[in-house]
């Protein structure tokens, strides 16, 4: 029998070890726990029924600084409020009821539990908080909280839905989601963000089911619903979106920053029919001056059909992989390898499995098996049953990372961690945990060991990923799954890895493309590759080929041309990606991160900054015209050098060797000459574009050191200083590109480190307002530029 149990009022309460421990009576006369922590930074713990729960992996991981604070309690007759220095807290006793006021918005409320939403016959449209019990066990816990009326909710993990989730019923439950053009998700985070400044995390791997405003049920109404005894989230207060991420990604994790080789471009097919069809295209891009850093073997390309994933080379199609492995690195190609955690029960390693106890099992101790492509695919080839390897078993963890050892050893740079996102509900495993709460951790530990199985053969951890939890984001490269070949599919994918970014993800990508359907036309080819060649990282990647000549001379010419940007701005985007992995921020960034004040910017989810500096707004259709909303600043036109105030659209027609692409002002863009490909050091600057117009200064990073440039204005001099703050950064000489400078100089010298000041070589071109310095470095130098 299923019966909802409400909360009704506090039957006792005490403060202990730093914590607000309530006891609550339910209409049924049961005692529910509720308990209340503050970490302090803006920082609160809630803990709603059970307070035993499984730690064996824990999704957030409180640092040794995180002990809580010391509670200030005020008690009222039918009330208590707890104070922090940006929040209060409220409870009413009878009926029990609490709701967090932002002290610093006059105590508005941000996060309170709706009580008031009844139709016209006094009926509640949402249940209060509540226990739902089956045969007297506790199965799940719902609650529901208040929305304001101009609130807007982002979040929840990589969703190709509309980006303000408020109407939508999102289901938390990691899914092969087939394609981008529902609400099904590959990388899930029951993590999301608000636009009254707070952030809320569910610390859990359980279903969960959040109804954002979802008209059937309640337009005015968050109500979630959690498949478990307990009910465990933090809310972060910002107030900034920025700080909100911050703060979820020092409890659930960060990544470190992928080598420099993995911000080159990669190239891949669903499967190439051998390793010489690989080399083929290996050798090409090379004849074509086209950069690249990593070729793809996918899953046929390197397996045999139907024995996935048993890591053995194809017998029917390579007697020496070594020697194709050889050839690869010859041409000066890292390599990337295709896996699934399930192991096809025609395969040697699967018995070697299941002997050892290594794969999930079902309520009678006997292997599940899985069939991970479902036979009504006709495009796809239908997949042998399979067993899936229990990840929470450390010996089956360091049995999964064996098989990786010989491949690593021949070359292996890189995992393509595909699938891991179906283990039944019903399934055991060895450390206890059932499916229906090891799901969603699944990704997680599948990624972490291999991650972990390149790390313990001296390489550095790198996985090209797609399913996901929180804290998937410690694990980088995630890619975001089947997209299809349409403009349609092209925008959701942006869509979606926007929405991964306000969930935690530094490092996002996608196919450039598309995955499935026809092979697409040169125009839509273009337009995407424009689009993925300034994304976090960059793969062609589809079940038809993607390498640019296939598309005709036009799109090659045009590919060359956005990949070479990409190259170029290298020295950026490696920056740019060291100060997100710092603080937790995606590379590839939304617009409300940077202007959370600004209306329009929760709208604008075709477009985004590819860093702090850098506007991007890829063309979504075949007519060729964009509309861009520009924040408040000044901008600049990349292509063109006109000036833009900000919070303005424009419109316009975009030529097909081109996309919206605009310069914050202000901005100190390093750049890098072209090279076939970046190796294992990021390539130093040897340009550096100024965009003139307000004070600024940039940390440029690579693999040799880090670099302080920093620029003041005024009206009769600029002066720009360089500090080199660790290593060898820079190369011996450098070009200094001062953009937008109105007037001609009248001198222009440097003061080095001695203080010795002397005139440098440069020239000013009046039709572009452009001054080139050509400057030697040193480790502290000033450039003075005098009207």
């Amino acid at each position: 029998m299923k019966v909802k149990d409400t909360i009704e009022k506090v039957d006792s309460w005490e403060t202990r070890q730093k914590t607000l421990m309530i006891d609550c009576l339910t209409r049924s006369e049961n005692i529910v726990k509720f308990r209340v922590k503050d970490f302090g930074d803006g920082v609160l713990r809630f803990t709603i029924g059970n307070t035993d729960y499984d730690k064996k992996f824990p999704i957030a991981k409180l640092s040794d600084d995180m002990e809580g604070l010391p509670l200030e309690l005020i008690e009222k007759e039918n009330a208590l409020r707890l104070e922090t220095a940006s929040l209060k807290v409220e409870i009413t006793k009878d009926p029990f009821r609490f709701c967090v006021l932002d002290r610093k918005k006059h105590d508005r409320e941000i996060w309170a539990q709706m009580e008031d939403d009844l139709n016209v016959g006094g009926q509640r449209l949402v249940e209060p908080l509540s226990l739902h019990r089956e045969n007297g066990s506790v199965r799940a816990i719902s609650d529901s909280y208040s929305l304001a009326n101009d609130e807007k909710i982002f979040g929840f993990g990589e969703k190709f839905t509309a980006f303000n989730k408020v109407g939508q019923r999102i289901n938390s439950w990691v899914t092969d989601a087939h394609g981008t053009g529902t609400k099904q998700s590959y990388m899930e985070a029951p993590f999301f963000l608000s636009s009254l400044g707070y952030g809320i995390f569910f610390n859990t791997t359980a279903e969960m089911v959040h109804e954002v405003g979802f008209p059937e049920v309640s337009s005015g109404t968050y109500r979630v619903e959690l498949k478990d005894a307990r009910m465990d989230y933090f809310l972060f207060y910002g107030p900034e979106p920025k700080e909100i991420l911050r703060k979820y990604t020092a409890l659930t994790g960060r990544p470190e920053v992928p080598p420099a080789w993995t911000f080159g471009l990669w190239m891949s097919r669903c499967f190439y029919d051998d390793g010489e069809e690989l080399l083929e295209v290996a050798q090409r891009l090379r004849e074509e001056g086209i950069p690249c850093d990593v070729m793809n073997f996918d899953a046929r390309t390197w397996l045999k059909p139907g024995h996935q994933t048993n890591f053995e080379w194809d017998p029917d199609r390579y007697n020496n992989p070594e020697s194709l492995m050889e050839e690869l690195d010859e041409l000066g190609f890292k390599s990337c390898f295709w896996e699934n955690p399930y192991v096809s029960d025609k395969t040697e390693l699967f018995q070697e499995g299941k002997d050892s106890g290594y794969f999930l099992t079902d309520e009678n101790g006997d292997v599940i098996k899985i069939k991970w492509i479902p036979e009504e695919y006709e495009d796809f080839p239908s997949t042998e049953p399979s067993g899936i390897v229990d990840f929470t078993n450390q010996d089956a963890r360091e049995w999964w990372k064996k098989q990786h050892e010989r491949l690593i050893q021949i070359g292996a740079d890189a995992f393509k961690t595909d699938f891991g996102d179906m283990v039944p509900k019903r399934s055991n495993s060895k450390a206890g945990i059932k499916g229906d709460m090891l799901h969603n951790l699944y990704p997680i530990l599948f990624v972490k060991t291999v991650f972990e199985a390149l790390e313990d053969q001296g390489k550095e951890g790198v996985v090209w990923d797609r399913p996901g939890w929180s804290g998937i984001q410690k694990y980088p490269i995630k890619w975001g799954g089947d997209p299809q070949t349409t403009f349609r599919a092209m925008a959701q994918s942006l869509r979606g890895g926007l929405s991964a970014g306000l969930s935690g993800i530094s490092f996002w990508s996608h196919d450039i493309g598309g995955f499935y359907g026809d092979k697409p036309d040169p125009r839509l080819y273009i337009r995407w590759a424009q689009f993925g060649l300034l994304s976090s990282h960059a793969r062609c990647h589809g079940t038809t080929p993607r390498e640019p000549w296939e598309f005709g001379d036009e799109a090659l010419k045009i590919f060359k041309k956005f990949n070479e940007l990409r190259y170029r701005l290298l020295p950026y985007i490696y920056s740019e990606a060291h100060k997100a992995a710092e603080l937790g921020l995606p590379l590839m960034r939304p617009l409300l991160l940077e202007y959370p004040d600004e209306p329009q910017a929760y709208y604008a989810d075709l477009q985004y900054l590819l860093g702090r500096d850098i506007l991007v707004a890829p063309v979504f259709n075949r007519e060729d015209r964009r509309e861009v909303y520009l924040p408040n600043e000044l901008w600049y036109d990349y292509w063109e050098d006109k000036e833009y105030k900000g919070e303005q659209s424009l419109e316009s027609e975009v030529p097909l060797d081109e996309i919206p692409l605009f310069i914050r002002a202000g901005s100190i863009i390093p750049l890098a000459e072209v090279q076939e490909r970046i190796g294992n050091e990021m390539v130093k600057p040897n340009h550096v574009n100024i965009y003139l117009g307000r004070d600024s200064s940039r940390d440029v990073v690579n693999d040799n050191g880090k670099v302080r440039f920093e620029v003041n204005e005024s009206k009769e001099e600029i002066l720009f200083q360089t500090e080199v703050l660790e290593g060898n950064p820079l190369q011996d000489r450098i070009n200094l590109e001062f953009l937008h400078l109105p007037w001609k100089p009248n001198q222009v010298t440097c003061v080095g480190e001695g203080k010795d000041q002397r005139e440098m070589n440069w020239d000013y071109e009046k039709d572009r307002n452009a001054l080139l310095v050509r400057a030697k470095t040193s480790s502290s130098a000033e450039v003075r530029i005098n009207k």
